[in-house]
């Protein structure tokens, strides 16, 4: 017996080695080096005493048969299913994450994922993601563009290492060429299945600055969600086609034009997402909505990044109300120098996120923001938890956010910010399928110590 069995695991093993590009735990050489090992017990122990009788080989045989299947079913399924893996990273970063598994999930049409690489071989990584987006309206092929010019020039692919998807039966398609990454892969089905195109206008800033305040990674973030834009630095007009407005700080205040044209858009049923800072002159006209800005900066305790002096201006969000955006949003955010948002109890006016106990709203803007800060609870301040975020449909949908430093260059990624950012736009355009939590990139862990814990170390 012990024969048969090393024979299976030596002809599984040389198989194996031909037919695997991933072999993360070294099942080939495992498998060849077991079989071996029985081959040289059998022949050393029994292999001449059983060579004669044909009764045992019949019997050997079947049980060779019967072995084999079962190791190759066992090696598909580690193959396939990865029972062994686990993502150790704080967020997931080698694993589908939610919003990727919830489009393969939903899709309706067949996809067909093309591969072009030479001699059909590609990074183990990318292979390993791309084995996880098969399924059953998933198919993926890879072809050697060197031994298929005809399928090369009917896909117009010019470049060696693309991925060409299309659905079957249409003639509609998306290459990616580089950054083959989990997010480009979910962004490119996400374009090749929508069947509106969504356009907004960014009021306030041009979203193309590199620096640390800039907010280049929140465009590339947009246009990740196949979303268009454009960018205004004056408001006279807003065009009637676009899917929403988004409203950003400016250096200057809003003029009264502007603000009438805010409030007649959404009021007419336009969409509008606004971020505010402390100093904004949108308060009357939000008001009117019953959403009130406060007139202050949230000071969280516990929080030992962002100080100011001996002040702290980030606050952490971790708690959430009940909205179609936070429904199952349980992620952290981190703000910056962020004010409050409140809803005056008016009807179908949401709050969405709020600080900690441990922060307060402080109205000494004076003190703050001075050459020497300082801050202290006083009586005209408010105790937390703090609302941050609102959400209204009274008339079109609008979401108004108290920061927009959160989402500038050197904050967006942190913790989930893009994340609550990006569902927060996706609702406000009616693009629901686009609420969810995007694939991560792998990046140094974060806790937050609090003082009692510094004060013992």
């Amino acid at each position: 017996m012990a024969g048969i069995v090393g024979l299976v695991f030596l002809i599984f093993g040389l198989i194996s080695k031909f037919i695997l590009n991933i072999d993360l735990f070294h099942f080939s050489n495992i498998n060849l080096f077991l079989g071996l090992a029985l081959i040289g017990f059998y022949l050393l122990k029994d292999g001449v005493k059983n060579l004669g009788s044909f009764k045992l080989q019949v019997y050997d045989f079947i049980y060779f048969l019967a072995f084999l299947i079962f190791i190759v079913f066992l090696n598909l399924l580690v193959v396939k299913k990865d029972p062994l893996y686990f993502d150790s990273t704080s967020l997931k970063v080698f694993s589908l994450a939610p919003q990727t598994k919830n489009v393969i999930d939903n899709l309706r049409q067949k996809i067909m994922i093309r591969g072009f690489f030479v001699d059909s071989k590609m990074e183990p990584k990318l292979e390993k993601l791309l084995n996880r987006f098969k399924s059953k309206n998933i198919e993926l092929v890879i072809i050697d563009p060197t031994k298929a010019p005809q399928l090369v020039k009917k896909y117009g692919i010019s470049e060696k290492n693309t991925l060409h998807f299309s659905i079957e039966g249409k003639n509609k398609e998306v290459k990616l060429v580089r950054d083959l990454d989990e997010q480009n892969l979910v962004n490119s089905i996400l374009k090749l299945t929508r069947l509106q195109e969504h356009q907004i206008l960014v009021l306030g800033q041009k979203l193309d600055d590199e620096k640390e305040n800039g907010f280049l990674f929140l465009k590339e973030s947009i246009l990740g969600e196949n979303i268009k834009f454009s960018s205004t630095s004056l408001l006279s007009e807003i065009p009637v086609d676009i899917s929403a407005l988004v409203v950003m700080p400016m250096p200057r205040e809003f003029l009264a034009e502007e603000l009438s044209n805010i409030e007649s858009f959404y009021l007419k049923g336009g969409n509008v997402l606004i971020l505010t800072e402390a100093n904004s002159n949108l308060d009357n006209t939000l008001a009117k909505l019953g959403i009130i800005l406060g007139k202050n900066v949230i000071i969280e305790e516990q929080i030992k990044q962002g100080k100011i002096g001996n002040l702290v201006l980030q606050p952490v969000v971790k708690d959430y109300g009940q909205h179609e955006i936070t429904g199952a949003f349980n992620k952290e955010i981190i703000l910056s120098s962020a004010n409050t948002v409140n809803t005056n109890n008016t009807k179908k006016v949401y709050e969405l996120g709020f600080t900690s106990p441990l922060s307060w709203a402080d109205t000494d803007l004076e003190s703050i923001f001075s050459d020497k800060p300082q801050a202290s609870f006083s009586n005209e301040d408010v105790k937390g938890p703090l609302s941050i975020a609102v959400a209204t449909e009274q008339a079109g949908r609008m979401v108004v956010i108290g920061d927009s430093d959160f989402v500038n260059n050197i904050n967006i990624r942190s913790l989930y910010n893009r994340d609550f950012f990006l569902n927060c736009l996706n609702w406000a355009i009616g693009q629901k399928e686009g609420i969810s939590i995007r694939a991560s990139t792998i990046s140094g862990s974060k806790k937050l110590i609090p003082d009692s814990s510094l004060k013992i170390m």
